[in-house]
């Protein structure tokens, strides 16, 4: 770097122009030459035509002049004259970001590769600010990096011949060199220049490997430089006026084993390792990245030349195990392709982020994002949704034994046999769990945490480990409606038996009409009785809010702060906290059901299914009609259509067997199975079904 003199001293009363282009001399003591003076600053700056690149501009504040470049000084001067004489020193900088390029950024892709992209920007030469937009792109996929560049109209990508973790930061820079034109060769001028009449000067440091000169004409200066957050002061003593400073750098050598570990100075990103850095004296903070590999952060003193290395400790993989609602399925991990028969997987993965495909028949596919961190044990779960109308399992049973079937899980399907024997069976397996005999007229299964709750006409029982427990027997009474959600159950005589979630005893029974119907809405009990009254209970209290008689009121469902009642022709709809009736509507033939899914509520009519929301149709004959909270099916012989919402609109998806429809059973997990006339049983995939 050039050193310079001083404008002047107290001591002096001459001195001499710096200017390149003339060789003037003025004193400024005598009042004699003061017009020659202005003659030759008038000359200076009538002759001084520098066009400053884009970003770059001159300013003045407290009487002192800046040359900025997008808000930051690069230059620093006490007249204007001074500083252009400044310029005109250092031309060469100013004129090679004149050429360099200015854009603004846009980026996409992982964050921790954005401090690398930003440093071949910068070692380009390529200034950010206002220009054209350049948009970069970069995936990862195992040790492979997806690099695609635009710029204008233009674009590049290396699809046809991937990088990897070593090269891809050198592609990426031929990619910017041929898109914005760049030479091959690029020296990059790293100065900054303050000049300084007074005995202080701040220093905002920013990027460490810039060096500092400093002009002054006192005999001692106080310097404070920027070191991260915190001001450092500095004290210089001169021997002379007017003695050029230089702030003292040395080259530090950072070695590390493996290289290509990122290594960060005072928080501010320098490069990738083996380099030299130039770092002033004093402590620093120094981190070391490297993907894999355990992050080194320490202080270190420089005060000489120094040459450093550190072994990185690669960090310990972590465990990954996937659990499917499915037996069979492909697994992909990245490009790592996995076959499993039992549902689950367990692998090794280095710490990171993966991308997890699952594939298997008739299943949508399920994709997902891991983040893995080091020794790390993750459980992950995956349910694969079934393709709407696609066979899931079948299963040949001889139906002339089957009373009734109770659809549990996807893996427990009981069956109610003739004999008063329940059989437990895992049609995916084609497995047979358990048998037991001597239930007379049941009426329900329900799975409680892993046992099973038995409801039959006039008792309750609780199958634990194969064995059965009586919960509840009734005498001369029979149960006609029930809530296992809330172990609420309802009998002809009136009684209604609440029993506890925990210890399956009575907390309470009540006396009453008998009921026909259970409904709950949160913290709301509804319930319909033989004589058509409503009634609205506090779940918690099991006190009385409202009581209404409807005459000729057939069932009730609740949704939505609402309450529905069916009568007859008429619809009438319920305010469900104080049972005031906000509208009746009347169709021109009885409502059979109301069928309520995720987002809208549908009205079965002898020859159609009606939207309540919007007053769509579905056109229907004699077919059967069920429902879950996602899909209406319409069964008939060998037919069975299924509507499900899709997109916000009504869709449909038709399936026709081989064989003559007998009976159908919905399920829990959004699919239905059907019972055809050779003793087979099918299940089907509704919308959103497992």
């Amino acid at each position: 770097m050039e050193t310079r003199k001083s404008i002047g001293s107290s001591s002096s009363q001459r001195s001499s122009c710096s200017c390149r282009h003339c060789s003037c001399t003025w004193f400024v003591s005598s009042k004699s030459n003061i017009l020659a003076v202005f003659f030759a600053l008038l000359f200076f700056v009538s002759s001084f035509s520098i066009e400053l690149p884009n970003g770059f501009e001159t300013s003045e504040q407290d009487g002192v002049w800046y040359l900025s470049r997008y808000n930051t000084p690069i230059l620093v001067a006490k007249t204007k004259e001074r500083l252009f004489s400044l310029i005109e020193e250092h031309i060469e900088i100013i004129d090679f970001w004149r050429k360099a390029p200015t854009v603004v950024l846009e980026y996409h892709g992982p964050e921790d590769l954005k401090d690398d992209v930003l440093n071949v920007i910068q070692n380009l030469g390529i200034a950010l600010g206002n220009g054209k937009k350049l948009k970069i792109k970069l995936r990862i996929s195992d040790d492979y990096v997806l690099i695609e560049v635009s710029y204008g109209s233009q674009k590049l990508n290396n699809y046809a011949s991937l990088s990897n973790l070593t090269n891809w930061k050198t592609d990426l820079s031929v990619f910017l060199k041929k898109l914005l034109d760049l030479p091959d060769v690029i020296n990059i001028p790293h100065v900054l220049f303050i000049e300084t009449f007074g005995n202080k000067v701040k220093y905002n440091d920013k990027i460490s490997s810039r060096d500092l000169l400093i002009i002054t004409s006192s005999k001692s200066i106080d310097v404070e430089i920027l070191e991260g957050q915190k001001w450092r002061k500095l004290q210089f003593e001169f021997q002379k006026p007017a003695d050029v400073w230089k702030l003292n750098y040395f080259d530090v050598e950072i070695q590390t084993f493996p290289e290509s570990a990122k290594l960060f100075v005072d928080e501010q990103y320098i490069g990738e390792t083996p380099l030299v850095v130039k770092l002033k004296g004093g402590i620093h903070t120094l981190e070391i990245k490297s993907f894999r590999y355990k992050t080194i952060k320490k202080s270190i003193y420089i005060d000489s030349k120094q040459s450093l290395k550190y072994d990185l400790e690669k960090l310990e993989d972590g465990i990954l195990n996937l659990s499917l609602n499915i037996s069979e399925a492909t697994i992909t991990i990245d490009d790592r392709v996995y076959k499993t028969l039992n549902g689950k997987l367990s692998v090794g993965l280095n710490p990171g982020i993966h991308n997890i495909t699952v594939e298997a028949k008739n299943r949508e596919t399920s994709t997902e994002k891991v983040q893995l961190n080091p020794g790390e044990n993750k459980n992950l779960i995956i349910n694969l949704k079934g393709i709407i109308g696609t066979k899931d399992w079948d299963l040949l049973i001889d139906v002339q034994k089957i009373e009734d079937l109770f659809p549990i899980s996807r893996s427990e399907l009981i069956l109610y046999l003739r004999d008063h024997s329940l059989i437990c069976l895992n049609p995916i397996r084609r497995e047979l769990c358990w048998v037991l005999k001597g239930f007379k007229d049941v009426l329900a299964v329900h799975k409680y945490d892993k046992k099973f709750l038995i409801l039959c006409k006039d008792s309750l029982w609780l199958v634990r480990n194969k064995q059965s427990i009586p919960i509840l027997k009734l005498s001369n009474e029979s149960f006609i409606t029930w809530d296992f959600d809330n172990l609420i159950f309802a009998t002809n005589s009136g009684k209604l038996y609440k029993l506890s979630k925990i210890t399956l005893k009575t907390l309470w029974i009540r006396k009453g009409h008998p009921i026909l119907q259970i409904l709950f809405d949160e913290n709301l009990l509804f319930m319909l009785d033989v004589y058509r009254n409503i009634y609205c209970y506090n779940v918690k209290t099991m006190e009385l809010i409202w009581k209404k008689h409807l005459k000729d009121a057939m069932t009730i469902y609740v949704n939505n702060g609402k309450l529905y009642v069916v009568l007859g022709k008429y619809l009438t709809i319920l305010e469900d906290i104080s049972g005031r009736e906000i509208k009746r509507i009347e169709f021109f033939e009885p409502v059979e059901k109301l069928i309520i899914l995720k987002d809208a509520i549908f009205i079965v009519l002898k020859d159609r299914i009606e939207s309540l929301n919007n007053g769509k149709l579905i056109n229907r004959k004699d077919e059967k009609v069920l429902s879950d909270e996602n899909n209406i099916y319409l069964i008939d012989n060998k037919k069975i259509k299924i509507y499900f919402s899709k997109n916000g609109k009504l869709d449909s998806k038709e399936v026709e067997l081989s064989e003559i429809i007998m009976d159908v059973k919905t399920t829990n997990e959004c699919s239905i199975i059907l019972v055809c006339n050779s003793g087979k049983l099918v299940k089907i995939f509704g919308a959103n079904g497992y």
